[in-house]
């Protein structure tokens, strides 16, 4: 469950007590009273207030159905930035993945495109998850995930379709101007298997059916992957749909396997 806190506040300290609100929300009205054992959660907080933040995932963090942290994507700066790194290093202490999503609806409306508004919906969806290879792009260059090894993102609203070219023209530049980042000690690319997962409700590859398997396997996709259903969203697929056309291998490792291990579930559920 990553529930939403409906956008960026403009009053920090606002949004910092509305976070705090929905987590308590998230375990009193499904985490607490789930005796399945089905449902995992979400410790929203707000990148905005380093310091509540910080101090959300001490209040939460030991609680066991709370696996991650959450924060929205929109942000006034990418993520990689140090005034956001005491979040990282909470979150990567206590062995919590950060899931970052689109959260909109209310509060400030940062543009979804680096050159404004979309008009249109499709616009907006085609272009938005662009931002989520923003801050991948930082937290590497800046040596975020240099310095905690242990800390891990999911970007949970799509952009692995963008990803493949994107680190391609990452890892040529880096090689070219190394110089400049010393603290990167291996391409780009390579920090991706210990560090970012991407979830998504849509397969978003390549269209024909003869090209998915091996398309998956560009930088790796086969592993960084994660179904996730979106549930409300309108625009989600269910699992059939969203695996299709994928082996067995990838298929398992999309619908549970990576999601398996990433939260350290010892049981489907």
């Amino acid at each position: 469950l990553n529930p939403l806190t409906r956008g960026n506040i403009a009053d920090y300290l606002l949004n910092s007590r509305i976070c705090a609100a929905v987590n308590d929300w998230q375990l009193d009205r499904w985490l607490e009273p789930d005796t399945t054992n089905r449902f995992r959660g979400t410790i929203r907080v707000n990148p905005e207030d380093p310091r509540a933040a910080v101090a959300e995932i001490e209040r939460l963090a030991d609680h066991p159905k709370l696996v991650q942290v959450g924060v929205p994507m929109q942000s006034r700066e990418p993520y990689g930035k140090p005034m956001f790194e005491p979040i990282w290093e909470a979150a990567a202490a206590h062995g919590l993945p950060v899931a970052v999503h689109i959260n909109g609806g209310n509060g400030v409306d940062y543009a979804p495109t680096f050159a404004g508004h979309a008009h249109t919906y499709p616009g907006y969806a085609a272009f938005m998850p662009l931002n989520y290879f923003v801050h991948l792009a930082t937290l590497i260059v800046e040596g975020v995930f240099g310095r905690l090894a242990g800390l891990k993102f999911v970007f949970a609203d799509g952009g692995y379709d963008i990803l493949t070219p994107l680190m391609w023209r990452l890892d040529t530049f880096w090689l070219s101007m190394r110089d400049q980042t010393p603290w990167v000690d291996r391409y780009p690319s390579e920090y991706l298997p210990g560090h970012v997962r991407f979830c998504s409700s849509a397969f978003d590859g390549a269209p024909e059916p003869g090209q998915t398997q091996r398309w998956m396997d560009f930088t790796g996709k086969s592993d960084l992957l994660m179904y996730g259903s979106g549930y409300p969203h309108w625009s989600t697929s269910a699992p059939e749909a969203a695996a299709d056309g994928l082996d067995t291998e990838q298929r398992e490792k999309m619908l549970w396997r990576n999601a398996s291990e990433l939260y350290g579930l010892k049981e489907r559920v």
